[in-house]
């Protein structure tokens, strides 16, 4: 049986004082329904909505409309992405729901992941993401790895080279560093979390999975 924490400052969260009261029922639905998972990616048809919740079509749009709007709630091709699934749950405290969360986020299509990519890229905070000036070299049997500035952001499109560099810097396989990017980005955005540099972040989080035997060298 699974169990959601919904914190009871629920009710005092700006966006939900302002919201109404379709959005409200909506988004705590989808916060407490059997289908959310520890990802907060999951499947669930519009009409399975309509039909558990009672609502209709014309209801559902317009809540549905003020929850992509405030970039609480992205639903795509029959998949729902919550953002802020994970913010009051402490999964990451325990590895096996680490896991868990990475056996979920392994099944979602990437062609879902990249439109969620996009949804979050598009809410980005200029002063939260901002791009900082550095330059970092790590030497690898005479190959350098150069942190540029467009590395230094959240930006999947922009980060593909330096995924492809740290497959090849790790002798990993590319959907492994692109799954943990995946991780990382989402991560961040849950918990509101920030890093000077991306690309440390990233090769930080690449070798402590390397280490726990979640990435297999080739």
């Amino acid at each position: 049986m699974k169990t959601r924490i919904i914190q009871t400052r629920y009710w005092n969260d700006n966006f939900i004082s302002e919201s109404n009261y379709l959005t409200r029922y909506l988004y705590l639905y989808l916060l407490t329904s059997q289908y959310i998972n520890i990802c907060g990616i999951f499947q669930l048809p519009i009409n399975k909505i309509l039909f558990e919740t009672g609502i209709t079509r014309k209801q559902f749009t317009v809540a549905q409309k003020e929850l992509d709007i405030a970039k609480k709630v992205l639903f795509l091709d029959g998949w729902v992405y919550v953002s802020n699934a994970r913010k009051n749950n402490k999964y990451e405290n325990s590895p096996l729901n680490v896991t868990c969360c990475e056996n979920e986020l392994s099944k979602v299509p990437k062609v879902v992941m990249d439109g969620i990519n996009i949804y979050l890229n598009s809410s980005i905070d200029s002063t939260m993401y901002s791009t900082h000036k550095s330059k970092i070299i790590i030497n690898n049997n005479n190959n350098n790895i150069e942190t540029i500035n467009k590395y230094n952001t959240l930006d999947s499109a922009n980060n593909e080279e330096l995924i492809n560099k740290l497959a090849k810097h790790y002798n990993v396989n590319t959907l492994d560093i692109r799954k943990t990017y995946d991780l990382m980005y989402l991560w961040c955005k849950s918990k509101g979390k920030t890093y000077k540099d991306y690309r440390a972040g990233l090769m930080n989080w690449t070798a402590r999975r390397i280490e726990e035997g979640k990435i297999k060298c080739l």
